[in-house]
């Protein structure tokens, strides 16, 4: 469903911005209702039809306007349906570039490529609905069950791609990999999604040791413990520890684990599937 955002702030009087800090690529910013703030923290995606607080988190576009504008959830209904797009019309404040994604599906070397890194790699590509283009395996990165960037990895060289912003619904470190399955009070922060394919479920990643402000308020309004396990090398656990210090001034519980480091590899994507279970069995 397309939401022309543009147009319904421009009606009510709400104040809105298409870019600077706080605001995404093709998305509208205005002030989050839902609590205090000036620096535009809550975006409209009109393509997609939802919204997103990097301090509140996601809300749908009814409640939004119900909030807004202190109307009956009957009323916010009808003031949505007056603002969803026919003949795929949006006003042009903002100019989008169409997102795409590869639908080709894998091939046999992309999956002998994920069985040498010693996955299942039936079960990777079902779960995670990974794909192909080329010589690169295709990862989308969903949020809310909607693909919004994706990362491609080539199977014979060491080279990772994203998207350029414009061309991404969320830029991937506006994100973190995986939160679709990120449903408990904790989450395991790691650097790759390769790291995150062998922890599986309440793992995420960062893309990277480095991190944005943006994921950092993610983990601050969503989880009340973060465990970071970054690699298992000196900048990774210096940026690691900094993280933490930033997670901890906004109220978290922050654990740095040396787990890696106890089982003597470099990232988790090196730890076998025994040693994950038994590294799950302390959580419990």
């Amino acid at each position: 469903m397309q939401f022309d955002a543009i147009q319904f702030c421009k009606d009510y009087n709400i104040d809105y911005r298409t870019e600077g800090k706080n605001v995404s690529s093709g998305w509208v910013g205005i002030n989050d209702p839902y609590t205090i703030d000036t620096g535009f923290h809550l975006g409209i995606n009109p393509e997609k039809g939802y919204a997103y607080s990097w301090k509140t988190g996601g809300h749908n576009l009814q409640h939004l306007i119900r909030t807004l504008l202190n109307v009956s959830s009957q009323k916010a209904q009808g003031i949505l349906d007056d603002y969803r797009v026919l003949h795929n019309h949006v006003s042009k404040a903002v100019e989008y570039k169409p997102f795409t994604i590869s639908e080709k599906p894998t091939e046999a070397r992309h999956r002998n490529y994920l069985r040498h890194r010693g996955f299942n790699a039936k079960y990777l590509v079902e779960k995670y609905d990974i794909r192909s283009d080329n010589d690169n395996i295709v990862i989308p990165i969903y949020f809310h069950q909607d693909i919004v960037c994706y990362q491609s990895r080539n199977i014979y060289k060491k080279v990772y791609m994203f998207p350029s912003r414009a061309e991404s619904i969320i830029p991937a470190k506006e994100i973190l990999y995986n939160l679709d399955n990120c449903n408990e009070k904790y989450i395991i922060i790691v650097e790759g999604v390769f790291d995150v394919f062998r922890l599986g479920d309440n793992s995420a990643s960062t893309f990277g040791m480095e991190y944005s402000h943006k994921q950092i308020s993610i983990l601050a309004e969503k989880y009340e413990t973060v465990i970071i396990m970054f690699d298992n090398e000196k900048q990774a656990q210096k940026q690691a520890r900094k993280l933490g210090a930033e997670l901890s001034m906004l109220g978290v519980n922050v654990l740095i684990d040396n787990y890696l480091a106890e089982c003597n590899v470099k990232d988790a994507g090196e730890l076998t599937n025994k040693q994950v279970m038994e590294y799950k069995a302390r959580l419990v």
